[in-house]
Protein backbone atom coordinates (compact mmCIF):
# COMPACT_ATOMS: atom_id res chain seq x y z
CA UNK A 1 0.00 0.00 0.00
CA UNK A 2 1.39 3.38 -0.95
CA UNK A 3 1.69 6.34 1.36
CA UNK A 4 -1.02 8.16 -0.62
CA UNK A 5 -3.40 5.21 -0.24
CA UNK A 6 -2.73 5.02 3.51
CA UNK A 7 -3.42 8.75 3.81
CA UNK A 8 -6.65 8.42 1.83
CA UNK A 9 -7.79 5.46 3.97
CA UNK A 10 -6.93 7.36 7.14
CA UNK A 11 -8.86 10.42 5.93
CA UNK A 12 -11.88 8.29 4.94
CA UNK A 13 -11.78 6.46 8.29
CA UNK A 14 -11.56 9.78 10.15
CA UNK A 15 -14.49 11.13 8.17
CA UNK A 16 -16.55 8.03 8.95
CA UNK A 17 -15.61 8.24 12.64
CA UNK A 18 -16.80 11.86 12.67
CA UNK A 19 -20.03 10.89 10.91
CA UNK A 20 -20.74 8.11 13.42
CA UNK A 21 -19.36 9.54 16.65
CA UNK A 22 -19.58 13.29 16.09
CA UNK A 23 -17.28 15.44 18.24
CA UNK A 24 -16.24 12.36 20.25
CA UNK A 25 -14.30 11.10 17.19
CA UNK A 26 -11.57 13.54 18.18
CA UNK A 27 -10.73 11.31 21.16
CA UNK A 28 -10.30 8.24 18.96
CA UNK A 29 -7.41 10.06 17.28
CA UNK A 30 -5.90 10.88 20.67
CA UNK A 31 -5.94 7.19 21.57
CA UNK A 32 -3.95 6.46 18.41
CA UNK A 33 -1.42 9.12 19.41
CA UNK A 34 -0.90 8.10 23.05
CA UNK A 35 -1.09 4.31 22.79
CA UNK A 36 2.41 3.74 21.35
CA UNK A 37 3.96 5.74 24.19
CA UNK A 38 1.74 4.39 26.97
CA UNK A 39 2.18 0.78 25.90
CA UNK A 40 5.91 1.02 26.65
CA UNK A 41 5.19 1.77 30.33
CA UNK A 42 6.55 -0.79 32.77
CA UNK A 43 4.28 -1.63 35.69
CA UNK A 44 5.73 -2.41 39.12
CA UNK A 45 3.82 -4.48 41.64
CA UNK A 46 5.35 -6.04 44.72
CA UNK A 47 4.41 -9.68 45.21
CA UNK A 48 1.80 -10.08 47.95
CA UNK A 49 3.91 -12.48 50.02
CA UNK A 50 6.92 -10.13 49.89
CA UNK A 51 4.72 -7.16 50.85
CA UNK A 52 3.13 -9.05 53.76
CA UNK A 53 6.52 -10.17 55.06
CA UNK A 54 7.87 -6.61 54.87
CA UNK A 55 4.70 -5.18 56.46
CA UNK A 56 5.12 -7.48 59.46
CA UNK A 57 8.87 -6.88 59.79
CA UNK A 58 10.84 -4.42 61.90
CA UNK A 59 11.78 -2.58 58.67
CA UNK A 60 8.19 -1.42 58.13
CA UNK A 61 7.65 2.35 58.01
CA UNK A 62 4.70 4.45 56.95
CA UNK A 63 6.62 6.56 54.47
CA UNK A 64 7.64 3.50 52.44
CA UNK A 65 4.18 1.96 52.86
CA UNK A 66 2.57 5.08 51.41
CA UNK A 67 5.10 5.19 48.57
CA UNK A 68 4.46 1.55 47.59
CA UNK A 69 0.69 1.80 47.84
CA UNK A 70 0.54 5.11 45.96
CA UNK A 71 2.74 3.95 43.09
CA UNK A 72 0.87 0.66 42.79
CA UNK A 73 -2.48 2.48 42.73
CA UNK A 74 -1.23 4.81 40.00
CA UNK A 75 -0.01 1.81 38.01
CA UNK A 76 -3.34 0.01 38.51
CA UNK A 77 -5.27 3.07 37.36
CA UNK A 78 -2.97 3.51 34.35
CA UNK A 79 -3.28 -0.13 33.37
CA UNK A 80 -7.08 -0.03 33.69
CA UNK A 81 -7.33 3.24 31.75
CA UNK A 82 -5.06 2.12 28.90
CA UNK A 83 -6.88 -1.18 28.60
CA UNK A 84 -10.19 0.68 28.49
CA UNK A 85 -8.99 3.16 25.86
CA UNK A 86 -7.61 0.48 23.57
CA UNK A 87 -10.74 -1.65 23.92
CA UNK A 88 -12.95 1.37 23.20
CA UNK A 89 -10.90 2.26 20.13
CA UNK A 90 -11.15 -1.29 18.79
CA UNK A 91 -14.92 -1.44 19.26
CA UNK A 92 -15.31 1.98 17.63
CA UNK A 93 -13.20 0.77 14.71
CA UNK A 94 -15.40 -2.32 14.41
CA UNK A 95 -18.49 -0.07 14.28
CA UNK A 96 -16.87 1.94 11.47
CA UNK A 97 -15.80 -1.16 9.53
CA UNK A 98 -19.29 -2.65 9.70
CA UNK A 99 -20.85 0.68 8.63
CA UNK A 100 -18.45 0.87 5.71
CA UNK A 101 -19.30 -2.73 4.71
CA UNK A 102 -23.05 -1.99 5.01
CA UNK A 103 -23.31 -4.96 7.37
CA UNK A 104 -26.26 -4.22 9.65
CA UNK A 105 -25.87 -7.27 11.88
CA UNK A 106 -22.13 -6.68 12.24
CA UNK A 107 -22.74 -2.99 12.93
CA UNK A 108 -25.36 -3.77 15.59
CA UNK A 109 -23.06 -6.33 17.19
CA UNK A 110 -20.16 -3.88 17.25
CA UNK A 111 -22.40 -1.18 18.75
CA UNK A 112 -23.52 -3.59 21.44
CA UNK A 113 -19.89 -4.52 22.13
CA UNK A 114 -18.98 -0.83 22.42
CA UNK A 115 -21.83 -0.19 24.86
CA UNK A 116 -21.07 -3.24 27.01
CA UNK A 117 -17.38 -2.42 27.01
CA UNK A 118 -18.15 1.12 28.17
CA UNK A 119 -20.07 -0.27 31.11
CA UNK A 120 -17.19 -2.58 31.95
CA UNK A 121 -14.81 0.38 31.88
CA UNK A 122 -16.85 2.29 34.44
CA UNK A 123 -17.19 -0.77 36.65
CA UNK A 124 -13.48 -1.52 36.44
CA UNK A 125 -12.36 2.00 37.25
CA UNK A 126 -14.76 2.30 40.17
CA UNK A 127 -13.20 -0.76 41.76
CA UNK A 128 -9.68 0.63 42.02
CA UNK A 129 -9.62 1.14 45.74
CA UNK A 130 -7.24 2.90 48.04
CA UNK A 131 -7.20 -0.25 50.13
CA UNK A 132 -5.61 -2.55 47.63
CA UNK A 133 -2.98 -3.56 50.17
CA UNK A 134 -3.86 -4.56 53.69
CA UNK A 135 -2.92 -1.98 56.28
CA UNK A 136 -0.90 -3.02 59.30
CA UNK A 137 -3.06 -4.56 62.02
CA UNK A 138 -5.24 -2.06 63.84
CA UNK A 139 -5.14 0.55 61.04
CA UNK A 140 -8.00 1.46 58.73
CA UNK A 141 -7.73 2.33 55.05
CA UNK A 142 -10.60 4.00 53.22
CA UNK A 143 -11.94 3.04 49.80
CA UNK A 144 -13.49 5.21 47.09
CA UNK A 145 -16.71 3.25 47.14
Amino acid sequence: MTSGTQSENSSRRSSLETKLFGDAAFYLGIIDAIAPVALRHTYHFMRDDVFAKWRDSENFNWKEFNRIVSLELIDKAHLAAMTALIRTKRWASAVCLMEEAHNLIGWATACRGLLESSGDVVDGLLNIRTRHRFSPPGHFAMSFR
